[in-house]
């Protein structure tokens, strides 16, 4: 005699055992779980990415603030290691740069290796008491999107400001 198991017991001839049927249905449940669980996983790693690159942004944006506000007695922009890497405009009230980054964070050397976007751009406050106060805006952006219909996604952005008397203002090179 077969040990009892707990299982559904056929009425026609007494047997126990599993019907097609319910075998269909659990495996079907349990393809929907497994979806369901990868796409947990692949929105987890997305937002893992997206957390990561966030981090990165503000560590840079903040860095490359704090760089310019230190440099209390000029306003030469070029004294920053990061401005040698970067495109600058000049323009008649400030400066703009912009650097481009791959996915590792570096400097992006091709076209097709730029995934970040980081725009630096310093300008005089033509309306502040006293004549010397600048306002720094650094943009980080992601070139490629995560999603196709998110092009330009903007990661972080971060204003600062500086003082720097009118005569370092003409002697840094930028006024």
């Amino acid at each position: 005699m077969r040990p009892e198991l707990p299982c559904v017991r056929n009425r026609k001839t007494g047997e126990q055992g599993f019907t097609l049927a319910e075998m269909i249905i659990s495996i079907g449940v349990l393809a929907v779980t497994g979806i369901v669980v990868l796409n947990l996983f692949l929105t987890a790693r997305t937002l893992d990415r997206k957390a990561m690159e966030l981090d990165r942004s503000v560590l840079l944006a903040s860095g490359m603030i704090e760089a310019f506000k230190a440099g209390e007695d000029s306003l030469d922009f070029q004294q920053h290691e990061w401005m040698a890497r970067s495109v600058v405009s000049q323009q008649p009230d400030g400066w703009t740069a912009i650097l481009t980054y791959n996915e590792a964070w570096e400097t992006a050397k091709t076209e097709e290796d730029i995934l970040f976007s980081v725009t630096v751009t310093c300008t005089r406050d033509p309306g502040a008491d006293p004549a010397g106060y600048w306002r720094i805006r650094v943009k980080v952006e992601r070139e490629k999107p995560y999603y196709p219909e998110k092009v330009g996604e903007r990661l972080y952005s971060l204003d600062g400001a500086a003082f720097f008397p009118a005569e370092i203002g003409k002697e840094g090179g930028v006024v």
